[in-house]
């Protein structure tokens, strides 16, 4: 699919949706294709313009303003394509999943390092969201308190049941 990492490579994979299954001749799908996004800059400036210039997103719950994605629990971009964004925090800033593990989760050391999931990072000090990936949750996943991911696995429940709802209509 050439989705290497990144919010360009999933605007591109957005944007040549509608293509690509209009090419095909099949059965309609029986499952929703989650896009799981922080809710950060790398959305509103990657991908939110191109879904205000789209006419088929519609977000959930519908009592949101027609634009307003960033407060959405999903979005239904088209057909069984949905975006789902990280919750903004209680103060209406941006997020991404690593925010939704907590405080002693994010502060693993590793090989005596700290995390920073910014660009730019001191690499000698600090590890990024790959090392957090994999030496932090994966690692340690059985003594890690996932009870922060809940609103964005609920958003995706959601999502789902949203498909369920429509795919047979």
């Amino acid at each position: 699919m050439q989705l290497f990492g990144g919010t360009s490579y999933l605007n591109y994979f957005i944007s040549k949706f509608e293509t690509q299954y209009a090419f095909y001749k099949a059965p309609k799908p029986q499952h929703p294709v989650l896009i799981i996004l922080d809710n950060d800059s790398g959305f509103y400036k990657e991908i939110e313009n191109k879904l205000k210039k789209m006419e088929m997103p519609t977000i959930y719950p519908i009592s949101l303003k027609k634009h307003d994605f960033r407060k959405a629990d999903f979005i239904h971009v088209m057909h069984n394509l949905y975006i789902v964004l990280t919750p903004l925090s209680a103060a209406g800033k941006d997020t991404e999943i690593e925010d939704l593990f907590d405080t002693a989760t994010r502060g693993v050391v590793v090989s005596g390092k700290t995390f920073n999931p910014k660009d730019g990072r001191d690499n000698v000090k600090e590890y990024g969201k790959e090392v957090f990936a994999k030496k932090v949750i994966q690692d340690q996943r059985n003594k890690i308190n996932f009870d922060g991911l809940k609103p964005l696995l609920d958003r995706m429940v959601r999502a789902i049941e949203h498909y369920d709802s429509i795919k047979n209509s």
